[in-house]
């Protein structure tokens, strides 16, 4: 599949394509990987002018790491301009200048920008809220008597069980609201105590009968994937005490299986040993990245000098414009069109001069604190909470895939991803790297019973998975 960018000049078999810099060419990942698969498999080359690069199907490893670490920068100016302007609504949600849908029994003014009170409404809902303090009638109750009355939404519907409890515990009759998940308080009238408030909702509490929500927020959830199918595994706990993960496998003929949370960190334990980012890996990358900066640097040097003659080169054919001009050589129409052009050329040339003054320096910088950071990683892990590996592995890894046995493969987000690429490390270091090869799951699962009663339930599914003795 090719990338946006570049799929017209596949399409129209263009070799040859110009960009100001990586981030006019891609903002994302998934976007600049399809752009190197067309550089490598269709003959596409790229020149970015602004850093003086070129990337085509011969470059070499170090020049495509470069240009990752381009896209990685380009990636991170995109995030960072979108986090401005989630801070700016943050912001604004905070000093209560959001104007959001109001409950029942308010209305936006938008005079005073800000909520006042729908009378009309209000009446309801006191009347709601005086009936359900009373302790005299139920949810059910409420909501039939509202209805009997002919009270209608705000949508114009008539009250049900939902609605009638979704109102008696919204905190916004307290005076709070709440924006993109996180609750602030807001500046508009309450119409209820926050005690009387706090004593319904302990009511409420009391008096509920039904299936209440098991906690799902284990310290894998949402981070563990069937590798067969790419499927997440499910966290449950037995006996309110074992944490296990759990997958039902469409691609398996439905089979399912279970693995203990303990357990399978002890499997990635032992893929995350493997990342051993030793002091000669580090000080070769530095030694890449700086030949490479200074290489760029020289470039870029010789580019300035090249610019800066064309400049002088166009300031004086413009001077003997003005000559010819002044001597009555030159008529006025043809002199403006001559001074014209080449002050359009001038300044194109000058912006440019001004791109290629920027500090690399910088750059490099930031490159050598990713790798430094690598360089620490199996250390800080080792030594950290099972909470804390996994909180520092969603840092730099997308999520882990487990093949049902014993083998886990980590998929690492980029920039790491980069720098852990089996390719370039067995092209630096003198390591034949083991390739990871994919287990079939076992032909059938086997249930088992849950065990007794303040013993741990067995595993289900993986009796025969590789001996960790």
């Amino acid at each position: 599949m090719t990338s946006r960018s570049t799929r017209p000049a596949v399409e129209h078999k263009v070799t040859n394509l110009i960009f100001k810099n990586y981030d006019r060419l891609s903002r994302n990942y998934l976007d600049w990987g399809r752009v190197i698969e067309d550089i490598r498999h269709n003959g596409i080359t790229i020149h970015f002018y602004e850093q003086n690069v070129i990337l085509h199907e011969e470059s070499t490893a170090e020049e495509f790491l470069m240009g990752n670490f381009g896209a990685v920068m380009a990636n991170y100016l995109s995030n960072k301009i979108s986090q401005s302007v989630k801070r700016a609504y943050r912001n604004k949600a905070e000093k209560r200048r959001v104007a959001l849908k109001a409950p029942l029994g308010y209305k936006w003014d938008t005079t005073i920008k800000n909520y006042s009170i729908n009378e009309q409404e209000k009446a309801i809902v006191d009347e709601l809220f005086d009936l359900y303090d009373s302790r005299n009638y139920s949810i059910v109750e409420v909501t039939e008597i509202l209805n009997a009355k002919g009270y209608k939404t705000q949508k114009g519907f008539k009250f049900n069980k939902q609605t009638t409890t979704r109102l008696l515990r919204d905190k916004f009759y307290v005076g709070y609201y709440r924006y993109k998940g996180l609750e602030y308080k807001g500046s508009h009238q309450p119409l209820i105590t926050e005690e009387r408030y706090n004593e319904r909702i302990k009511f409420i509490e009391s008096n509920y009968n039904g299936h209440r929500k098991q906690d799902t927020h284990f310290t894998l959830s949402k981070f563990v994937k069937f590798s067969v199918c790419g499927k997440m595994y499910t966290g449950f706990k037995i006996k309110n005490r074992y944490v296990y993960y759990d997958h039902k496998c469409s691609k398996q003929h439905n089979q399912k299986g279970r693995i203990r949370e303990d357990e399978l960190m002890m499997y990635l334990d032992q893929e995350v040993a493997k990342v051993i980012f030793v002091d000669t890996y580090c000080d070769y990358l530095k030694k890449v990245f700086s030949a490479s900066i200074s290489s760029r640097m020289n470039k870029t040097k010789s580019r300035k000098n090249d610019i800066k003659n064309r400049i002088s080169k166009l300031e004086s054919k413009r001077q003997r414009f003005l000559d010819l001009f002044v001597e009555g050589l030159l008529d006025k129409q043809l002199l403006y069109k001559e001074i014209n052009a080449a002050e359009l050329d001038i300044q194109r040339l000058k912006e440019e001069l001004d791109l290629l003054d920027e500090n690399l320096i910088d750059y490099e910088y930031k490159v050598v604190e990713v790798i430094d950071y690598l360089r620490n990683f199996s250390r800080v892990y080792k030594n950290d909470s099972n909470k804390g590996k996994i909180e520092l592995l969603k840092t730099m890894a997308s999520g882990i895939y487990f093949d049902g046995n014993c083998g886990i493969i980590i998929d690492w987000i980029k920039p790491f991803s980069f720098l852990l690429e089996k390719d370039i490390l067995q092209k630096i270091l003198p390591i034949e790297s083991e390739k990871q090869q994919m287990t079939l799951l076992p032909e059938k699962f086997k249930s088992r019973n849950a065990g007794h009663e303040g013993l741990e339930p067995p595993t289900l599914g993986f009796g025969d998975r590789c001996s960790t003795s």
